[in-house]
């Protein structure tokens, strides 16, 4: 919705920010360089986004399933959210390969990762509580899960933030 081409084939590759996204460095430096809030920075990207927003490139199977899956927090199931949207899964992952250059598999496990991780910051939630409410096999599962993303355990990560 906001890039200039597809995103199929360029995950783990380095890109110059103008191959995707044109004139983002000439509009976005000079704001990074002098403004320090983040909430500032925040509201000056939105506003950059809002006005790069082209909804001739929104695809409404992808964006009706990054709904579901925002929804479920990442525990839906690819299979599961073709049927809900009506579409084959390979089809559906076609056009998340295409516009996101990852699977739907993929990006939810990312939106699972991220509400778990704010949840731990800011509602202290409990690990073990977390492993049925975001649907892993055991405490195992959920650290490793955990540890791939952010490289270490859900506790050394909270007492590094504190």
């Amino acid at each position: 919705m906001f890039a200039d081409n597809y995103f199929s084939d360029s995950k783990n590759q380095f890109f110059d920010t103008d191959e995707f996204f044109t004139g983002l460095n000439r509009e976005m430096l000079p704001m990074l360089m002098s403004v320090t809030c983040l909430k500032e920075r925040a509201v000056y990207a939105s506003r950059y986004l809002m006005k790069r927003l082209n909804i001739k490139n929104i695809n409404n199977d992808m964006m009706n399933a990054v709904y579901d899956i925002i929804a479920a927090k990442g525990t839906i199931s690819t299979a599961e959210l073709a049927k809900r949207n009506v579409i084959s899964k390979r089809q559906l992952e076609r056009i998340f390969q295409q516009n996101m250059g990852i699977t739907p598999k993929s990006f939810s496990s990312l939106v699972r990762y991220q509400m778990m991780w704010q949840e731990m910051c800011f509602e202290g939630g409990n690990t073990l509580d977390m492993i049925e409410k975001y649907g892993y096999y055991d405490q195992a599962h959920l650290l490793n899960d955990f540890k791939k993303r952010h490289t270490m355990t859900p506790t050394q990560a909270i007492k590094l933030l504190r």
